[in-house]
């Protein structure tokens, strides 16, 4: 939708610019006749000479007719757009210059109803459980899920338009490419722990985080959906929930750290969810459930009034939370979120441990052992993946020692707000981050640092519970700081476990600790009668650090990526950020962090309806027309994208993507290993018809396997669909028809004699 309206815009330059110049003009020669009125008003009036020129300079319709006109003179002075020539980017310049006046208007217009704003709050805080199910209930009827899956279009070539805004994103492969197919397999393997339809039956599902039915499906609660309502559904169920648990969550999360503070834990809520170290990653589950761990278990030992099924049902929510929290199977995110939910319970604990009676003891007893029984079904039944993973040349075998951390990254937010709506980044995950007001952050927490260190207060500071979530954080943040900057002994990184966790997956979880404290600190600072700085000095503060990131965006490492545009864009967002801050603007600081954290993060992912980029195309219902005539075929893909594709509709592959490599068909094409290093690994699986070297490594984690035809007749590979149509000597030497062909979108079945 986006794109289609892109191009009718570039389209109808001509059309659009009359249009847009008579609008402007007829609202700024509004505004003028309005200004004017007032003046002439203003001459019959009794006051002074310098009342009327303030009152002058002061006057609304003044400051709207100069706003109307000082985008365009942006554009000609700054932007050497003299001829006002509509283009692309010059669309792109005027539309954040008069989406940052109105959004100024829409703070003016907001600040002005602040009682009202206060009372639909509360409403709203009240009910927002009920509030919350509404809108997952909504969504899932209408089938709304934020998968990239439309990213098939382009590999069908059918457009079948389930994307309804947003732009799916090649980079999430991760998901559109493989954690989706894989969820959307199972309902055809009836949920089995082994899917025999993918690598010939042998990678574990689990392992996969696929839905599985087994004793686990009382805390798999992401894919309850697929389960009762299919795959259609399921997606939505899948994706909804992720949205709506991490926002719940982290509302509640901002309410602890905010001491209630309604607006702040609403902000809290929109900061962590909508950040784009989030989005970019398509809302890890680690970070959900870790983030569920620390809430449920401050809700329970903070309240002892809460009646005994409330407690059972905080205590199941906690099984469901570690349950899958230690599910997703990825150390490296895992191992540092430990640590963070250790902090807050230990906090909790100590705090509320007075709460707590026997009977809690003994419902926190057996929620640990519901959780250990569960933990060690999973292992028992899923070991063999386990382990085949663990051994894999890679990730198994990958080791961190800490240190050597590249500090540039520590600007990578400045891109953050561009990555959305740029295609100059050819992996945008790997530089997505927390937006922060770092700079500002760090100073007032310096003054008051200063000002307890002064008047001797260190020590009732410690002591003072109120004070202990700062301590842990610091804690954390100190022990993450050690590790993402110095090389460790490896005995101390085996024992603490962080040999887990490669620095840059460290520096997410370290950044979510830090964007913690600055919610506790902005909401302390706000809390205070007293400022720490005036306007003039919080200008003067701001406006420094703004010049500071724009030097250091222009001069740095990602100097080409930034336009003059951006550059300015850039600064106007940093300073805004750090003067709501540093100016204790409360209203302010809520407004501009929300619009923020939606403009940069709600727009990574789309929206999508459904799923018939995979399911509903001419290619899915051939493959699955002729897979049904032959179920025990073995089918076999060009790329790892069409096997992906053909197992998303329930077909037999042998490649795609293996989380760990099937010995039975391996043995039989390297029986002695002699090419081990390329397929003993996490890999997305090409497959050529050709006699030459077995096994060619692409990446850390691809490979291609070279079939000749007797290979490929050992392997029973019946079905071969690719993109292009082979050369005719591989459509003789492997007696080769085609039984599917669409010249038009380049789609291809062919069946091997």
């Amino acid at each position: 939708m986006a794109n289609i309206l892109s191009d009718y815009v570039l389209n109808h330059a001509a059309t659009i610019r009359l249009i847009f110049f008579i609008v402007l003009g007829a609202v700024f020669a509004f505004l003028l006749c309005r200004f004017i009125i007032n003046v002439v008003n203003l001459k019959h009036s009794g006051t002074g000479f310098k009342e009327k020129a303030l009152t002058v300079i002061k006057d609304d319709y003044l400051i709207a007719a100069a706003l109307i006109v000082l985008p365009v003179i942006f554009e000609i002075v700054l932007f050497g757009n003299s001829s006002l020539t509509l283009f692309k980017e010059s669309y792109i310049r005027l539309a954040f210059f008069y989406g940052s006046i109105c959004l100024c208007y829409i703070y003016k217009f907001l600040a002005g109803k602040s009682r009202r704003i206060s009372s639909i709050l509360d409403f709203v805080v009240k009910y927002r459980y009920r509030i919350a199910l509404l809108v997952f209930v909504l969504l899932v009827c209408f089938r709304i899920n934020f998968s990239s899956i439309g990213m098939w279009d382009a590999y069908t070539n059918e457009g079948s338009y389930s994307t309804v805004f947003g732009t799916p994103r090649t980079i999430r492969s991760d998901e559109w490419l493989v954690t989706t197919p894989f969820n959307l397999s199972q309902s055809h393997s009836g949920f089995s722990l082994v899917n025999p339809n993918l690598a010939l039956g042998n990678n574990d599902m689990n392992v996969f985080h696929a839905p599985v039915l087994d004793a686990s499906l009382p805390v798999r609660v992401l894919n309850w959906g697929y389960y009762i309502f299919g795959n259609e559904i399921g997606l939505s169920w899948f994706w909804s929930l992720k949205m709506i648990a991490l926002f719940m969550f982290a509302f509640e999360l901002g309410m602890i750290l905010c001491k209630k503070d309604k607006a702040m834990a609403l902000l809290s809520a929109i900061w962590i969810t909508f950040s784009p170290a989030f989005m970019w990653w398509s809302v890890p589950v680690e970070f959900i459930f870790s983030i569920g761990i620390i809430v449920l278990f401050h809700t329970y030992v903070s309240k002892p009034e809460l009646a005994l099924w409330k407690k059972l049902l905080l205590a199941y929510g906690l099984v469901v939370c570690l349950c899958n929290f230690a599910y997703a199977l990825y150390p490296a995110w895992q191992v540092p979120l430990a640590y963070l939910v250790l902090a807050f319970a230990i906090v909790d604990f100590i705090k509320h441990r007075k709460n707590l009676k026997k009977k809690d003891y003994l419902i926190m007893a057996a929620t640990i052992l519901l959780t250990l029984a569960l933990l060690a079904y999973f292992v028992l039944t899923s070991w063999s993946g386990i382990s085949a993973l663990m051994s894999t040349k890679y990730p198994g075998a990958r080791e961190a020692t800490g240190g050597e951390y590249d500090f540039s990254r520590l600007t990578n937010y400045y891109s953050n707000f561009f990555t959305p709506f740029s295609k100059s980044f050819s992996n945008p995950s790997e530089i997505s981050a927390f937006i922060i007001p770092c700079l500002s952050v760090l100073i007032v927490i310096a003054c008051y640092a200063l000002k307890i260190l002064k008047n001797k207060r260190a020590k009732l500071c410690l002591k003072n519970s109120d004070n202990r979530y700062y301590i842990a954080l610091f804690a954390v943040l100190t022990f993450f700081a050690l590790w993402i900057c110095l090389p460790w002994p490896r005995f101390l990184s085996k024992i603490t476990f962080m040999s887990f966790s490669v620095v840059n997956r460290t520096e997410t979880v370290f950044f979510l600790s830090f964007l913690l404290l600055a919610i506790t600190v902005a909401n302390d600072y706000f809390s205070r009668k007293k400022k720490l700085f005036n306007k003039y000095v919080s200008l003067g503060i701001s406006a420094a650090i703004s010049i500071i990131a724009y030097l250091i965006a222009k001069n740095g490492v990602l100097t080409s990526f930034f336009s003059s545009f951006m550059l300015i864009a850039l600064a106007l967002a940093v300073f805004a950020m750090n003067y709501t801050l540093l100016s204790c603007n409360k209203k302010a600081f809520v407004f501009t962090m929300a619009v923020i954290s939606i403009i940069t993060g709600m727009t990574v992912n789309p929206i999508t309806h459904g799923i018939s980029s995979v399911t509903e195309t001419k290619i899915a219902q051939a493959a699955v027309s002729i897979a049904a005539e032959t179920p025990d075929a073995v089918w076999a893909g060009e790329l790892q994208t069409n096997a992906q594709y053909l197992l998303a509709n329930g077909v037999k592959v042998i490649n795609g993507i293996n989380e760990y490599p099937n010995y039975e068909w391996i043995d039989l094409i390297d029986p002695e290993h002699e090419y081990e290093e390329a397929w003993n690994r996490y890999a997305h699986i090409m497959i050529s018809l050709d006699d030459s070297t077995p096994f060619e490594l692409l990446g850390p984690d691809s490979y291609r396997l070279h079939l000749s035809y007797t290979k490929a007749k050992k392997l029973n590979i019946k079905y071969y669909y690719s993109y292009t149509k082979p050369d005719q000597k591989i459509i003789d030497d492997y007696n080769m028809t085609c039984v599917y062909g669409d010249d038009a979108n380049r789609q291809y079945i062919y069946e091997i004699g």
